[in-house]
């Protein structure tokens, strides 16, 4: 893993671009069709998303990077009040607040993240992982203006999961598909 903290501007596209052979897609083809539910990546829960993605039957690239909190999307629409442990996400927020905890000394506010397309914007970001935390320094900066930046642990994805992140959008675990568009098509 390499580590570089305290840059001042965030990676853009071209430094977190995938080569990608052959081999590594294959790889991952195989290892996601034992994923349950077919190999619908979207379809598991992000516990096991992010299992996934930290694998150790893959070393994953990743670095650790400074960037500023505006260039950090969420990849969830919604989020728990509570984090897993039942405390509240205003607890965090507090925390912040009062200097309790850095997000730039603080480990657990390292943020596991991917530059991704976004799925009906097309547009390259950040994507968090970590929605809940990153809603505690949203929301913190949104009232004190600080943190302006973040850690983010970047993995570098495979091409073959970006693309399935990207076109993933089943709501029924891919046992049905709707044919989009008004007009009949010479199939029908």
């Amino acid at each position: 893993q390499q580590q570089q903290v305290g840059l001042s501007s965030p990676v853009g596209p071209s430094s977190l671009e995938v080569d990608g052979s052959d081999a590594e897609d294959e790889a991952w083809d195989d290892h996601l069709a034992a994923v349950p539910g077919g190999g619908d990546f979207r379809s598991l829960p992000w516990d096991a998303r992010r299992a996934l993605l930290q694998s150790h039957s893959f070393d994953l690239p990743c670095e650790v990077m400074a960037v500023n909190i505006r260039d950090v999307r969420y990849s969830q629409g919604s989020i728990g009040r509570r984090f897993r442990n039942g405390r509240p996400l205003a607890s965090l927020v507090e925390d912040l607040v009062s200097g309790g905890v850095h997000p730039m000394e603080d480990n657990f506010l390292i943020l596991d993240a991917a530059w991704l397309r976004g799925r009906r914007s097309g547009e390259p970001a950040y994507r968090s992982f970590d929605n809940r935390r990153l809603h505690c320094l949203k929301r913190c900066y949104e009232l004190y203006k600080w943190p302006e930046q973040v850690r983010l642990r970047v993995y570098t994805l495979p091409k073959i999961v970006q693309k399935m992140l990207r076109n993933s959008s089943s709501d029924n675990n891919g046992q049905q598909v709707s044919i989009r568009g008004g007009g009949r098509s010479r199939d029908e």
